[in-house]
């Protein structure tokens, strides 16, 4: 299963949306007004450690960014909530790949209302997870 499958996955668990209806992988539909969308940004350098082959990755870094939108201010808000609490310190297990740890890296940054007048925000996270 990829990263933002993953991701998506953990979102939809902890309810904060439905894919493809409200929740996207990638980028986010124009004609949806409430919604958010996940995508992959950079990816640190992945964790080496010693072992039965020297230096090889055991753990992965990848960064991820969650865009918010919404035509409610206040549920916006309220959605940007709920995204922080479905990944800021969550470790557990996301389909079969153990996340040692997630956290939020910046955010929650207000961008503003698109040119549709739809409130916006942004957060950025950073996942250590098992490398399979």
């Amino acid at each position: 299963m990829s990263t933002l499958t993953e991701l998506g996955d953990r979102l939809v668990s902890a309810g904060v949306g439905t894919l493809a209806t409200d929740l996207f992988l990638g980028p986010m539909p124009m004609g949806v007004a409430n919604c958010l969308a996940v995508a992959l940004i950079n990816s640190g350098s992945p964790i080496r450690a010693m072992g039965a082959v020297s230096g090889a990755p055991v753990a992965d870094t990848p960064g991820f960014q969650v865009t918010v939108r919404h035509t409610d201010h206040t549920a916006g808000e309220t959605r940007v909530k709920a995204v922080i609490d479905a990944f800021d310190f969550y470790s557990g297990t996301i389909g079969a790949t153990p996340y040692l740890l997630i956290t939020l890296e910046y955010g929650p940054v207000y961008l503003g209302l698109d040119e549709n007048n739809r409130h916006r925000w942004t957060l950025t996270f950073r996942a250590t997870k098992v490398r399979s």
